[in-house]
């Protein structure tokens, strides 16, 4: 098991995410990832993307970007997030109910916790009686939970379990219940796609280490400020909630205790990613019998072409337990490992579905599309489906920067470089720097590049450009040509002079009366031209 002290030594330039999904497009687009990376795999192979409007049945939302189709000239598959339509409406209903999950697998023969469900209408006191019949230490959650929300694991005691299943019954609002035996061991997230394995990771739960001058809380921020620089995690801190301050009490400290250099302290018992965890890579290293049971359990299920499973390995016998399937795995923490090797999921999924392009390459690994300006007459409902254009297939690909210098600013100079460009079939975008010069970044056919660049060096009639500086450039691209705004100067703030202030003090001090007001004034000056 890999250890928080080895996380917080991995260096930002040192992780092995993939080249062609860089953080700052997963960022742009961070409400709708799991959909947008496998639509964009799809349409950098060439194929046709169609985003839809349509509601989702479960809540009746309206929710463009989440449902979307590829097709090629030969067929076409529809998708829901990370769901393509090779897994039907029943397999998802499985797995959406934990117990029928676990039936089912169980009857295929894999490995499952033991537990039972308890119906809303079941008293506390029926629950309580079942859990020390089976045993401590044990997992209580909610039937229809996801992301670990309202999980409580390794309960040791009866006393445990009461304040656990009082809080998710009556402040979170789940009635229906699970109490399962807990399995003491190392968990995984196995994403699998038909018989094979495509990536692992190791749940670390959510932790902090010591450095001797930090309290809890502190070391909780500071931890939160790291996860803030993966595209995956930003969004999912350590709330400070009933179960970290009960799990940092359990331990013998509270939020304000300073802990030692180097102490490691759990403050969740679950190994939630969405609580806070950490996702470590471990594609290499789980054992061929987890891998067969992973396969065998997402099988076990009719009409399940793919899954996310939570997986428990026993440290004592290396067995390994099914916890539950997910039909529309999240894929972010493959792509984004805090340590280990990045797996490349939506190629997998592409693979699997549009098996012809799997030796095809993809037409261009730094162009994307901004999906919020894609859907837009999606939210709107000015239309009720768009079809992206193809990518461009460029013979003699190049990418520069320009900084051009001279009286660029307050002339117009980005909107004619956005103009030129766009004429000359090129990507990119134009901003304002600091020092006055203007940065345009370009794609696309080098003989176009050359051109663009010809023209910047007159640029428009109330422009007058001095110089144009080019350097290669290999980030990515956003299809069509933005103006971005450039940051705002933080003017310095003004050092006070301590003596005007004194003499300030000492001239409001001598004032007897204060200075009359603009209401005052105009009375007065009212009634003077009365009398007269």
């Amino acid at each position: 098991m890999i250890k928080l002290k080895d996380i917080g030594s991995v260096k930002m330039s040192e992780k092995k995410w993939l080249s062609h999904i860089s953080p700052e497009i997963i960022i742009e687009n961070k409400n709708r990832v799991c959909a947008y990376l496998v639509a964009l795999e799809g349409w950098r192979r060439g194929l046709t993307l169609t985003w839809y409007s349509k509601k989702v049945k479960s809540n009746k939302i309206h929710a463009p970007g989440r449902y979307f189709s590829l097709s090629n000239e030969r067929k076409i598959h529809y998708f829901y997030k990370s769901k393509g339509d090779l897994t039907n409406i029943n397999a998802q209903r499985i797995t959406g109910r934990k117990h029928l999950t676990k039936e089912v697998l169980s009857e295929a023969g894999v490995s499952v916790p033991k537990g039972k469900v308890f119906k809303k209408e079941a008293p506390d006191l029926e629950v309580i009686s079942y859990a020390n019949n089976l045993g401590y230490p044990l997992v209580l959650k909610p039937t229809n939970g996801f992301q670990g929300i309202g999980v409580f694991a390794n309960l040791k005691n009866e006393q445990e379990l009461k304040g656990a299943l009082e809080h998710l019954r009556n402040d979170m609002g789940y009635k229906e219940v699970i109490i399962e035996q807990f399995i003491d061991g190392v968990e995984y997230r196995i994403f699998v796609i038909g018989e094979k394995v495509i990536g692992a990771i190791e749940k670390i739960p959510p932790m902090i280490v010591g450095d001797g001058t930090s309290t809890v809380k502190q070391l909780i921020r500071q931890k939160n400020k790291e996860k803030k620089k993966n595209p995956h995690l930003f969004k999912k801190p350590i709330k400070i909630d009933y179960e970290v301050e009960n799990c940092v009490k359990e331990a013998g400290y509270n939020l304000d205790s300073v802990l030692k250099p180097g102490k490691e302290l759990l403050v969740r018992k679950k190994n939630s990613l969405s609580s806070g965890g950490d996702p470590v890579d471990a594609t290499d290293l789980i054992s061929e019998s987890t891998i067969e049971t992973s396969i065998k359990a997402l099988n076990a299920i009719p009409n399940l072409s793919l899954g996310g499973l939570d997986v428990m390995v026993d440290k004592n016998t290396g067995e390994a337990y099914i916890i539950e399937i997910n039909a529309i795995p999240m894929i972010g923490s493959h792509l984004f490992p805090e340590i280990g090797i990045a797996r490349d999921v939506p190629s997998a999924i592409i693979d699997y579905y549009f098996p012809e392009t799997k030796d095809q390459p993809r037409v261009n690994d730094n162009v994307y599309f901004d999906l919020n300006n894609a859907l837009q007459p999606l939210h709107s409902k000015i239309a009720s489906e768009i079809t992206m254009q193809s990518i461009p297939a460029w013979d003699n690909f190049s990418q520069m920067k320009f900084i051009i210098k001279g009286k660029v600013q307050g002339v117009g100079f980005r909107r004619w470089a956005r103009r030129k460009a766009l004429e000359n079939n090129l990507f990119g975008y134009a901003k304002n720097k600091q020092d006055g010069s203007v940065e345009v970044i370009v794609s696309g056919e080098y003989s176009d590049i050359d051109k663009f660049k010809q023209l910047c060096l007159t640029g428009p009639i109330k422009a007058s450009v001095t110089e144009v500086i080019d350097n290669n450039w290999n980030g990515p691209v956003k299809v069509g040509f933005e103006i971005k705004e450039s940051k705002k100067r933080t003017k310095p703030k003004k050092k006070i002079d301590t003596n005007i202030v004194e003499k300030s003090k000492n001239n409001t001090n001598n004032k007897s009366k204060k200075a009359p007001s603009l209401k005052s004034k105009i009375k007065r000056r009212i009634k003077r031209l009365i009398k007269k």
